[in-house]
């Protein structure tokens, strides 16, 4: 360098004057007075400090902050809806919110992790991932048992969670669900299907120990059929399920021909159900049985015949007679009264023909064999001293119904026997003995659930009752006949005023006896219903005329019996039960 107070050069070189720092702004030096800037002798140069003018602050621009990295948001960690169950799959879900500058950024990692009671958490590999769309992510996973054991056996039981994670979030966990093990497995009907009556098994596959005891449901479309208590035992459930009418929902008010079950085994909240359904098949049709018997109660003889069908899902009970114009009379056993003996003409030894003189039912004279005398002073024959009989007008005689040559002594005044108060009565007879046994009782196959209770399924049964007008006799055919008098199965009095009459005698027509003191009683039938020793006053059958009961159906059940066995070779005992509204 030169010695100082030599001449400096203006824009000395880098060795010689340092670079002012890189983004300072360094201020030129002035000349002294009457010099030029940076020359002459007298300038100061550059770097000499005790010439040099103050130079003000640097100006040093801040530093710019870092922009933040974006961040997403998840939230509403969700298990799906199904069953947690061990080793069974269930999805899972989680929302996210992702800015924008990383939307293409959408996979979400899931892990399932168990919490088994001794607190370790067992983390299960590999993780699954999902991508956001819509804001939503799922996977799914098997909830695999844990490794943890108790005494060496696999838990019952274990709560699980799962954690949702984005590259660009914190790691979410979601809720705990509690895995089990299914405490029953295929659950099943044994066949696909089969008709009602015929019973069907309903099994499933359990671990439970034997004698615990779980709940099955069978279910017929929306209605339940039934409801009953099972007991594990050697590794199964099982119930033999014997398919009545309970259940079944009427469609259109009638009876389907099939219906579905469905089978459900629970225990506590646990359920399991059949995978397939049964299908039930129901008889709604049936071509009509005839029901045929004689009987004889305490001495009185009777034929009981009639058809019954199922139509539209409803037994039809139908009691057609041949009736024919009758006229009406009685014979009496005189022998008591006045000692007579023999037939002579009359239809039995000792008996006499008898009348009335038009006041109440007992005979008042009898026919000596040559006119009409009154009966002995004192002398009121007994029920069993006197009988109906009844004519038919055959030529200028009038006949006793089948017995040729046994003839009534004198000529029966003509009767128009469609006149308008004849014609009503027969129409109220058929329209009362209709209501008074249509649907009293429900036809329900024995093997029901509900055994012999009342309420519940049953077929409805509706009965007809016919007239058919003949003019011959005919087998079994009945008399009406012009008069008032005692009516009984085989003789109508067309001026009887108690219209249950022909309901009564209906009911012999079907094979019922008498429940009164003094008629055809049968002392076999067992007590109940209302029934003691084969009397009750106050039903159709006894002193009363009234109520048609549940016993009454007892030849209706047969039948029925008999139509399902028809149309599907099942061997079903039918019963007769009161509907809920009529017990």
């Amino acid at each position: 360098m030169a010695p100082h107070g030599t001449h400096g050069l203006l824009g000395t070189p880098d060795d010689m004057n340092p670079k002012p720092k890189k983004d300072t702004f360094v201020k030129p030096k002035q000349g002294g007075v009457g010099g030029k800037p940076g020359g002459g002798r007298g300038g100061a140069t550059p770097g000499t400090p005790a010439e040099a003018e103050a130079e003000p602050e640097a100006m040093v621009e801040p530093p710019k902050p870092k922009p933040e990295e974006p961040k997403v948001t998840l939230s509403n960690l969700k298990w799906g809806e199904q069953k947690p169950i061990f080793n069974e799959k269930i999805s899972v879900s989680v929302q996210g919110v992702v800015p924008d500058e990383i939307a293409h950024l959408s996979r979400i990692e899931f892990k399932l992790v168990a919490l088994p009671p001794d607190g370790k958490r067992e983390e299960f590999r590999p993780s699954q991932n999902g991508n956001l769309v819509g804001g939503k992510a799922t996977a799914e996973f098997t909830l695999f048992i844990p490794a943890y054991r108790d005494a060496g056996k696999l838990p019952d039981e274990c709560k699980y969670v799962f954690t949702a994670k984005h590259s660009k979030s914190k790691e979410e966990e979601s809720a705990p669900i509690t895995a089990k093990k299914r405490f029953a497995t295929n659950v099943r009907f044994e066949r696909d299907e089969g008709w009602m009556g015929a019973p069907v098994k309903v099994m499933a596959d359990t671990g439970l120990a034997d004698d615990t005891e779980v709940t099955l449901k069978i279910t017929l479309k929306t209605e339940k059929a039934i409801e009953v208590k099972v007991k594990a035992k050697a590794g199964r459930l099982e119930y033999a399920w014997s398919p009545c009418l309970c259940g079944v929902r009427l469609v259109a008010g009638a009876l389907p021909a099939e219906t579905e079950a469905s089978a459900e085994y629970s225990l506590g909240t646990d359920k399991e159900a059949a995978k397939k359904t049964f299908k039930l098949k129901l008889v709604i049709a049936a071509d009509a049985k005839t029901f045929s018997q004689d009987y004889t109660w305490s001495g009185f003889g009777v034929h009981s015949e009639f058809t019954q069908k199922i139509e539209g899902g409803v037994h039809k009970v139908h009691v057609k007679k041949k009736v024919r114009k009758g006229w009406y009379g009685t014979y009496v056993n005189m022998s008591r009264a006045a000692g007579i003996t023999g037939r002579a003409g009359y239809p039995r030894d000792k008996y006499r023909w008898a009348k009335t003189d038009g006041v109440g039912e007992l005979p008042t004279k009898y026919h000596n064999g040559t006119a009409w005398v009154d009966m002995p002073a004192g002398f009121v024959p007994t029920d069993s001293e006197y009988w109906n009989a009844t004519f038919a007008k055959e030529g200028t005689h009038f006949e006793l119904r089948g017995r040729t040559g046994v003839n009534w002594p004198e000529a029966f005044a003509d009767y128009d026997f469609n006149k308008t108060a004849y014609a009503k009565k027969r129409a109220d007879w058929i329209k009362d003995t209709h209501d008074r046994f249509t649907e009293k009782a429900l036809l329900r196959p024995k093997c029901c659930p509900k055994g012999v209770d009342d309420g519940g399924c049953g077929y409805k049964l509706e009965l007809t009752l016919e007239f058919e007008v003949v003019t011959t006799w005919e087998a079994h055919s009945i008399a009406m006949c012009a008069g008032y008098f005692r009516s009984d199965a085989a003789t109508f009095s067309l001026e009887d005023d108690d219209i249950s009459m022909a309901a009564h005698e209906t009911g012999h027509l079907v094979g019922l006896p008498d429940e009164y003191t003094g008629g055809a009683v049968d002392l076999t039938t067992p007590d109940g219903d209302g029934l003691v020793g084969g009397i009750n006053e106050d039903s159709i059958m006894g002193q009363n005329m009234t109520k048609v009961k549940k016993r009454h159906y007892v030849n209706f059940a047969e039948t029925a019996k008999q139509l399902l066995k028809s149309k599907t070779a099942v061997d079903s005992e039918f019963i007769a039960i009161y509907p809920k509204e009529n017990p």
